[in-house]
């Protein structure tokens, strides 16, 4: 299954890895934090660590860290724009709460 980008996501994060040429890719991850428990993490990645897990989607090469990968497996990413911001927004089918301001988010069971 994997991470699936939208075409304006995919191209979000292309004009940012074009922007950093030492990125060897887009890191996403999960960790503990905000209201609902856990919250996504977006960076560039400058190394691959081992253990984690490399997909390729449609030519961005995605880097998650095994721990992160069954929060985030099957997970749609989007690029939103709201007036004059744009942010990364998630479509987790293993989500069942996130809180008001949509940075964080919980699964059953955890």
């Amino acid at each position: 299954m994997g991470i699936r980008l939208t075409d304006e996501a995919r191209a979000h994060l292309e004009r940012q890895l074009q922007r950093q040429p030492d990125a060897v890719g887009v890191r996403f991850g999960v960790k503990e934090a905000g209201c609902s428990g856990m919250r996504y993490v977006v960076q560039m990645a400058q190394v691959v660590e081992p253990g984690d897990v490399l997909l390729d989607e449609q030519g961005i090469r995605l880097i998650v860290a095994a721990s992160s990968l069954p929060y985030l497996d099957g997970t749609e990413v989007d690029l939103v724009t709201e007036g004059l911001a744009r942010t990364l927004r998630f479509h987790n089918p293993h989500a069942v709460a996130s809180c008001g301001c949509g940075e964080s988010f919980a699964v059953g069971g955890r």
